[in-house]
């Protein structure tokens, strides 16, 4: 579904580094739930290295054609992050996050179906970020995701 309401991936004032490192994984899911792809960019390296439950996809442009327009631009979805974690390291310039998240999936057009068939998720994101020298956001280089449980039907998905 289309976006109709969007902050700019640059916020202002100016975050905290802890704020901005997180902000990394609010552009990223919020730019999946509202099928904003400049906010989606916005939170990865053009070499971003995508990891879930063994597959691989390597490089901004794969990570698009197999996650994001393959699946998760067709679908409604909710994401949610919680009990976010964050190291700084390498002198504040590379950063490492965990975070559980909870992810709601339904066929594109369908969410607000009373009934409709769904596939809900829980885990764990792993992250190593890096500070972009050029515009000084946050961007995710290595993503992993751990699937810890689901729920419901997976061929919302679009795949077995």
């Amino acid at each position: 579904m289309a976006s109709t309401m969007s902050l700019p991936a640059a916020l202002s004032p100016s975050l905290t580094s802890r704020e901005a490192i997180a902000d990394a994984l609010y552009r990223f899911v919020i730019g999946m739930d509202t099928n904003d792809i400049a906010l989606f960019d916005s939170a990865f390296t053009q070499d971003a290295r995508w990891e879930f439950n063994g597959r691989v996809v390597e490089g901004l442009k794969a990570v698009h054609t197999d996650c994001y327009e393959a699946t998760i631009s067709k679908l409604d979805t909710t994401h949610f992050v919680t009990n976010i974690r964050i190291d700084v390291i390498d002198g504040g310039s590379k950063a490492s996050m965990s975070a559980l998240y909870l992810a709601h999936h339904y066929r594109g057009g369908t969410g607000r179906v009373p009934g409709a068939t769904r596939y809900i998720m829980g885990g764990m994101y792993f992250a190593n970020l890096v500070k972009d020298d050029m515009d000084g956001l946050w961007r995710i280089n290595i993503f992993k995701m751990k699937g810890i449980w689901s729920e419901g039907d997976r061929s919302v998905m679009g795949h077995e």
